[in-house]
């Protein structure tokens, strides 16, 4: 035997150990090494995915649904001549895998944007949804290896992105926007399963009234989500927001605002969330709300103040902020409160229709002592 034979055969024995001992510490570690793969693949899309109305953010998505889509006719296939020719059978777990994969990847990235657009005090019922699915992915993967639970979450898929993708492409932001995206999911299912039904008219039959009372039933619980304002007012996300003695525009790209520092133990917030003032002074609220470029729609401050005799919060004011999209850092804007008691306070950011992008809460104290003030580049 040539000596460059016998070292081959010596790195390919070698290799062999190598992927058999890789094997053995995988099976054992399963365990952990499956939320490892969870968290690492999911902060690798939190990093990727940045912006909404970006094209590299919506390829991958296309991609996925994509991927997805045809896999799932290349497996309804493989009880047809073609798909016994092409021995899809014997592939199937290499494809249900790939499925799977871009399961997760999908639901990944929705719990990232919907998750930057609302307020998780008030959308949290609908991310936690979504992370129940991504985490299904690979906890209970037999459901994402139904042939039935595949379509299903198909639909879902598609429904959840075309809620977002639709304002981005109409450049607005409403309840018809929503019912058109809803509309247009049951269009693409509907072209979807006929395509099925074609390649295998027999597997078609047995499984589509399955499929249709699901997809029925996720039709109806997003719009049920969305008209109760549980799922986020995405495509719009709240990048910054802020209570401040005073805001200045310096110019139309400039915004200066003017507060105190927090106390030393609190060194989790910038701010004092205590504003200390005399009784004729206003108080502001800035924020800085993302939204696609070319979108243009309101936002609203909503000012409440808590009454201690009734144990309640009370609307004293619904004030409207135009907003325009494209800016990275989010369109600025602020309100402003005269007439403001000592107590506590909150300034819910919503949407027209109340749908919640965040809020800000503090404390006004009646002073004459006038606080240490700095200024900031808003």
């Amino acid at each position: 035997m040539p000596l460059r034979h016998f070292y081959f055969l010596k790195i390919l024995c070698y290799n062999l150990n190598m992927l058999k001992r890789a094997k053995e510490i995988t099976t054992r570690y399963q365990k952990y090494i499956t939320p490892l793969a969870i968290l690492v693949g999911f902060l690798f899309d939190t990093i990727t995915l940045t912006r909404i109305d970006r094209t590299f953010d919506n390829l991958v998505f296309i991609t996925h649904i994509l991927i997805i889509g045809i896999f799932i006719i290349i497996l309804f296939a493989k009880n047809t001549k073609n798909g016994i020719r092409f021995k899809i059978s014997e592939r199937e777990k290499i494809i249900n895998t790939v499925i799977i994969f871009s399961f997760g990847a999908l639901f990944s990235g929705f719990i990232i944007f919907y998750s930057r657009s609302g307020s998780l005090a008030s959308s949290w019922p609908f991310i936690l949804l979504l992370a129940l699915l991504m985490l299904g992915t690979e906890i209970r993967r037999r459901y994402y290896e139904n042939i039935v639970f595949q379509i299903s979450f198909y639909y879902l898929a598609i429904f959840s992105y075309l809620i977002f993708f639709l304002p981005v492409i109409l450049t607005r932001i409403n309840a018809w926007v929503f019912i058109g995206s809803g509309v247009s999911s049951l269009v693409f299912i509907f072209l979807y399963t006929k395509i099925l039904k074609k390649i295998d008219i027999e597997l078609y039959k047995t499984h589509i009234s399955k499929v249709n009372i699901r997809i029925i039933v996720i039709f109806l619980v997003f719009n049920l989500l969305y008209f109760t304002n549980i799922i986020p007012p995405i495509p719009l996300s709240l990048k910054t927001k802020g209570v401040y003695y005073n805001i200045e525009v310096i110019d139309r790209t400039i915004y200066q605002g003017t507060y105190e520092k927090h106390p030393w133990y609190n060194f989790l917030k910038k701010q004092n969330q205590v504003i200390q003032k005399t009784k004729n002074e206003p108080v502001y609220v800035f924020t800085a709300v993302f939204a696609p470029t070319k979108l243009e729609t309101n936002i609203f401050h909503s000012w409440y103040y808590y009454d201690k005799a009734n144990n309640d919060w009370i609307k004293t004011d619904r004030i409207q902020i135009p907003i325009t999209g494209g800016r990275d850092g989010g369109f600025r804007g602020y309100s402003m409160k005269k007439n403001t008691p000592s107590g506590k306070w909150k300034v819910v950011i919503e949407t027209e229709r109340g749908q919640r992008l965040g809020q800000t809460s503090f404390k006004i104290e009646e002073t004459n002592i006038k606080p240490n003030l700095f200024k900031e580049q808003l």
